[in-house]
């Protein structure tokens, strides 16, 4: 659609399909589709290459290629009262999500840096501190080792599972759930944050999230260990070089955190009140 754009127009735009028998809706088209496309009793499989600037809202939906850029339909239609609306998206409390609800999922690596840190995906600057070893400049990092799907859904939150072992101790390793929340197109107060080697300011693909929260569950020779950990400073950004330390042109993401040590592991004292953040591609 030459001259329109997914934000605003996508937030008043929408495709209707409605009807009681049910179809298979094949989507094909390389063009951008503006607005929601809305076919609650049909199958949609969608082929082309083209992305949708709105969501979809569909019986089932296969997406291979393409990306959905959400904007939710706010029009209002009058005259139209369905017996039994669907439910457009669930209001999922403590993401109890569903699939059926997602709207983009990515697969979490490790950032490549921009300078002679060693990848990493976490950083902690005294966590390990009191381990044998634990002061050495490498222990601040930890890497991905598995899981890592960054999966975004149509309420505006996302969560990430992944285990992430220490850059000096193979043998220190994390499961870590994040759970991200108030997704934003619009820079919040304090954002963007700045710094590092890819960027002088934001480009126009970033977007936001306004809360992060998590939990570190140990494993290993951290068996036992829990460590909870919230968002401090900027809110997490997500975009092309939104990796701050990493290597240009990557799309990527960056977040600080506080955290708080609620169990030790067994015959190691982690170190508290210390810098955290979060860098992923």
């Amino acid at each position: 659609m030459p001259g329109v754009n997914g934000n605003p127009h996508g937030l008043y735009i929408l495709w209707n399909f409605t009807g009681s028998t049910t179809y298979t809706l094949n989507i094909m088209t390389p063009s951008l589709i503006v607005g929601t496309v809305y076919a609650p009793n049909h199958n949609l499989v969608k082929t082309g290459t083209g992305d949708i600037d709105g969501q979809v809202i569909a019986k089932t939906a296969t997406l291979s290629t393409g990306e959905i850029h959400y904007y939710p339909f706010t029009g209002n239609i009058t005259g139209c009262t369905p017996s039994n609306p669907p439910v457009v998206c669930s209001n999922m409390k403590a993401l109890a999500q569903s699939d059926l609800n997602l709207v983009k999922t990515r697969t979490v690596t490790n950032e490549i840096s921009c300078g002679s840190m060693p990848d990493r995906v976490m950083w902690f600057s005294c966590l390990m501190d009191n381990a044998t070893g634990g002061s050495t400049s490498n222990a601040e990092y930890w890497k991905i080792v598995s899981g890592g799907a960054f999966k975004e859904y149509c309420d505006g939150t996302a969560q990430v599972d992944m285990t992430i072992q220490n850059v000096y101790n193979a043998n220190w390793k994390f499961d870590v759930s994040m759970i991200f929340s108030g997704r934003t197109f619009s820079a919040p107060a304090g954002s963007p944050h700045i710094e590092g080697c890819s960027t002088t300011s934001a480009l126009s693909n970033w977007y936001y999230y306004t809360n992060v929260n998590g939990t570190m569950v140990g494993s290993n020779l951290l068996n036992g260990a829990v460590v909870s950990f919230m968002q401090k400073m900027a809110a997490f950004q997500i975009g092309t070089n939104g990796s701050l330390w990493g290597t240009t042109g990557q799309f990527g993401g960056s977040g600080w955190i506080s955290y708080n040590v609620l169990m030790h592991p067994s015959g190691i004292t982690l170190g508290e009140g210390c810098g955290a953040d979060i860098n992923l591609f």
